[in-house]
């Protein structure tokens, strides 16, 4: 059904700006949302297979408010807004994908600008981390293992990645990592972000009910701290109480 479209390395996908009415599933490879502020390139997200870049002019009509470029040979299936409107009307659950991807953007947006509302919160001097950098979380308990569904360790490859309990159905469940948790329960729907911002690694707790530690350090809603600045190295986190079992290490390469 869908136009197949390769891209190699470096080619642009998306122009900000543009007012073609295409979204993109990423079938291979990876690719850079941007946006360019004052001659800066400001890194949006990195994304790869599975997820839907340029969905929100399929929802809005409007013109594509970043741009989106190839880390590496990709291979996108083209959604026109007709192929849309035809799924919309003869298959509703085709577009859920889709309508996840935007809603996770958004939430992923609303995020990051609370985290990083106080004023110089980004100013925090720190190394640059190479944006095509893989990060590792490692499960460091039995129940962190499960947690991951039997895997000691996964790789990170995006930004923003989230991190959150699995919804029982798993039908609109919006975090990159999901984890399985059993009540009385740990871990939020979505519980936490690790996110690139201005070429850094941020941990970011995403106001959930029992926050999150980090080396130590209390992160959420209920504590001085929202976002966490992750130094390359190994890190500490806990999701949930101090007393949580939902270990795990986090390597910044």
């Amino acid at each position: 059904m869908f136009e197949m479209k390769y891209f190699k390395k470096d080619d642009l996908i998306i122009e900000d700006g543009s007012a073609e009415e295409n979204a993109y599933l990423i079938q291979k490879g990876s690719v850079e949302v941007f946006k360019m502020e004052k001659g800066k390139r400001i890194v949006l997200a990195k994304l790869g297979v599975g997820n839907v870049v340029g969905e929100m002019c399929l929802l809005t009509g409007e013109a594509h408010s970043a741009s989106v470029v190839a880390l590496e040979d990709t291979g996108v299936n083209t959604i026109s807004r007709e192929d849309f409107e035809v799924m919309l009307n003869t298959n509703p659950k085709s577009i859920i994908p889709i309508l996840k991807e935007a809603f996770r953007k958004l939430i992923n947006t609303n995020r990051l600008a609370v985290a990083f509302e106080e004023k110089g919160a980004t100013e925090v001097e720190a190394p640059n981390i190479e944006t095509k950098k893989v990060l590792c979380l490692r499960a460091l308990t039995a129940d962190a293992e499960r947690a991951l569904q039997g895997k000691k360790e996964i790789e990170i490859s995006k930004s923003p990645f989230s991190i959150g309990r699995s919804a029982k159905d798993g039908t609109f469940d919006t975090v990159d990592l999901k984890l399985l948790d059993k009540e009385p329960y740990q871990l939020w729907r979505t519980h936490c972000v690790v996110a690139l911002v201005q070429d850094r690694y941020y941990l970011i707790d995403t106001a959930s009910t029992l926050g999150t530690t980090i080396d130590g350090v209390r992160v959420g809603k209920r504590e001085a701290k929202k976002n966490f600045l992750l130094e390359k190295g190994k890190h500490t986190l806990i999701l949930g109480a101090t007393t949580s079992l939902y270990k795990f290490e986090l390597d910044i390469p």
